[in-house]
């Protein structure tokens, strides 16, 4: 009796001191996105003085047109790269929106680009997203103002796959954090993930995707057999075609 009660105020204290207990519905998390900022803010610096590597915009969101795209004030639309958002009338298609509007809609952003603010084909700039956030509704944290990675955030809460499609410093350069961040989807069963690892059925995993077997989209021989959850702890995302 004596060692649990010890344990139980060594528990409370740990929690006092960090600012109060986590939320019930939301595990706690404090984002570390100020260092891959600063590397990236780096980064841009060196840009400019030299025309080569990442580029950087500024400017207040307008909209969140869905999970992952927002448009700014001047019109210029945003893709956040290297994340997948479920597409309409999907599975928490709403709630990504929500949280992408809660998020940023009427905030300042910084966002990093790849040279040239390299767009997609559908003519949106590919982006990592930044906000400063101070206890603002909807993010994870609850910490004085800091800057937060929409891309890793959206992850975090379970609400977006990591998308890796090419290698480029940009995406070289976010992947960590992004890795992070489903990891922390994953170890807390939140959003898309837990319906996912409870498919059961083996995958066959690509460089940077997993499929069903017999996929359309898979040459003959190609694929190597995985289970679901070491598949999205290492970076692939499921096949859009097939649908794992």
């Amino acid at each position: 009796m004596l060692y649990f009660l010890t344990g139980l105020v060594a528990l409370l204290v740990y929690y006092l001191q960090r600012g109060g207990f986590p939320p019930a519905s939301q595990p706690s998390l404090p984002p570390d996105d100020a260092a891959v900022y600063a590397e990236l803010s780096q980064k841009a610096e060196f840009s400019q003085q030299t025309g080569r590597g990442f580029g950087r915009l500024e400017g207040p969101v307008g909209r969140a047109i869905d999970g992952d795209t927002i448009q700014l004030l001047d019109g210029t639309r945003i893709r956040y790269l290297a994340v997948d958002t479920p597409e309409k009338d999907a599975p928490f298609y709403r709630q990504a929106l929500e949280l992408n509007r809660r998020l940023t809609e009427g905030q300042r952003t910084i966002i990093f680009t790849a040279a040239r603010h390299q767009k997609d084909a559908y003519g949106r700039v590919l982006g990592a997203v930044f906000i400063e956030t101070g206890g603002l509704s909807g993010s994870s944290t609850n910490a004085s103002p800091t800057v937060l990675l929409v891309n890793a955030e959206l992850i975090r809460q379970g609400l977006a796959h990591l998308y890796l499609k090419d290698s480029n410093p940009l995406t070289e350069a976010l992947k960590p954090v992004l890795l992070e961040a489903q990891a922390w989807a994953i170890d807390h069963q939140l959003g898309l993930f837990p319906g996912e690892l409870k498919a059961g059925q083996a995958v066959l995993a690509t460089r940077y995707r997993y499929h069903r077997p017999g996929c359309q989209n898979l040459k003959a021989g190609e694929g190597k057999p995985m289970d679901r959850e070491t598949a999205l702890r290492s970076g692939r995302s499921p096949c859009r075609t097939c649908r794992p």
